[in-house]
């Protein structure tokens, strides 16, 4: 064993978190080593707010942090990360810090009537199907934005579409009353309308026609739109009597639109690419002319 261990911070050694997160969880830290390291807290005036998995370098909150009520005078914190290579007769001391600033939230990210299109949202006990937060994400709670409200699963309700700029993902949610509008964190399971939308395999890339991971994989070239948010819900309907939902996308820069074929359960199957002449094409073939205009 041999070399220090130096801890890799994120870019100017800040981050940004907003105030009741339902995860404790603050920052991952990694190492610049392969060998095995041991996590460890410095005297940094506020490290005792914080612990650390001496194991995986998981650093989380003692407790959940609320703006309204600070622990301390300023709604800042700051916490000393150290790591040392395990059996290595060299030690660095815990004297390089994080700061950690806590948002206020608005208090209303989580009802659906308050919002409004194109602004984003902190949807921060959003899970995945398996009930997961966020994905295990939960730094990108705050980043989605509010596409309006579809019937994702032709059941005659609608469900609002976020898009998240930071993870490359999209999550429908259902009203848990219409009266409030306030989201139903608990459907994210079978049968669940609120949750973050699955990954697809692109049929074409089963069938061999298409490389994984190229420009022509739907399910690849979806995931970057939505990293560059370069993608706008217009509609959403049964357009070629299947008895499946499609959401159709527009590409904000005018390139192409997406057709996202659900499943019954909201959940998405695949989606393909089409120009606006296959766009209005299909949708013309299968009498449905007069929804273009929503689209374009």
């Amino acid at each position: 064993m041999s070399g220090l261990c130096y801890v890799n911070f994120p870019p100017g050694q800040e981050i940004f978190i907003y105030e009741n997160q339902p995860s404790l969880n603050v920052y991952k830290f990694t190492a610049s080593t392969n060998e095995k390291v041991t996590w460890k807290l410095g005297d940094c005036e506020q490290s005792q707010y914080f612990k650390i998995n001496s194991s995986t370098g998981q650093l989380s909150f003692i407790s959940a942090m609320d703006y309204e009520n600070p622990l301390r005078w300023q709604q800042y914190y700051r916490v000393c990360v150290g790591c040392e290579i395990e059996g290595s007769s060299y030690h660095r001391k815990a004297n390089l810090g994080l700061t950690v600033n806590i948002k206020d939230s608005d208090e209303i990210y989580d009802y659906i009537n308050n919002h409004q299109v194109g602004n984003t949202y902190n949807l921060g006990s959003i899970k995945d199907y398996d009930g997961y937060l966020h994905a295990k994400a939960e730094y990108a709670s705050s980043d989605y934005k509010y596409q309006g409200q579809f019937d994702v699963n032709a059941d005659g309700i609608k469900e609002a579409i976020y898009t998240n700029q930071s993870s490359k993902r999209w999550v429908t949610a259902t009203n848990e009353n219409t009266n409030t509008g306030r989201i139903d964190y608990g459907k994210y399971g079978e049968s669940g309308t609120t949750r973050v939308v699955g990954i697809y395999i692109d049929p074409l890339v089963t069938s061999g026609d298409v490389v994984q991971y190229s420009d022509h994989d739907s399910q690849y070239r979806f995931q970057n739109d939505l990293g560059l948010d370069n993608l706008t819900v217009k509609t959403a309907g049964d357009y070629d009597g299947d008895g499946f939902q499609e959401v159709y996308w527009k590409t904000n820069d005018g390139t192409a639109y997406l057709r996202a074929l659900m499943h019954a359960d909201g959940n998405i199957q695949y989606a393909n690419y089409q120009s606006e002449e296959q766009m209005s094409n299909y949708l013309t073939n299968n009498g449905y002319e007069s929804v273009i205009s929503d689209i374009v």
